[in-house]
């Protein structure tokens, strides 16, 4: 935390041989997103916006677990995917998450004051 709201980091433990672009502004379903891109599959593990939204990818949920792909579609366009709803909380309720890799999703509205969410999602 600070006098004005908070510093969020992460850094890339996912292969981090593949190959990302560095953070900077996407259009992503209308919106604008700050994120670095991972190249090979279009999504990201951090991201924020001018509307006061911030989202941070951590793999698995509450243990490791055994990879059975192909899963539907990356984690990280799961990530992208938030920022379509009105809320985070509008997203929780609504996402499908049906053959995605288990991940834990923290979500960040930083308005008026910091409403913090944590969305994990075991496979189940």
């Amino acid at each position: 935390p600070t006098s004005t709201g908070f510093i969020l980091t992460s850094n890339r433990d996912e292969k981090n041989y593949r190959p990302t672009l560095p953070p900077e502004i996407h259009v992503v379903n209308g919106k604008k997103l700050l994120f670095p891109k991972d190249e090979e599959a279009g999504g990201t593990w951090i991201a924020t916006n001018n509307q006061h939204q911030t989202a941070c990818l951590l793999n698995g949920a509450f243990e490791n677990h055994s990879k059975t792909p192909p899963y539907r579609k990356s984690r990280g366009l799961i990530l992208l995917e938030s920022f379509s709803f009105d809320s985070f909380a509008e997203f929780a309720e609504n996402v499908d998450l049906e053959n995605i890799e288990p991940f834990t999703l923290l979500l960040i509205e930083h308005k008026e004051f910091v409403h913090f969410l944590e969305l994990r999602w075991d496979g189940q």
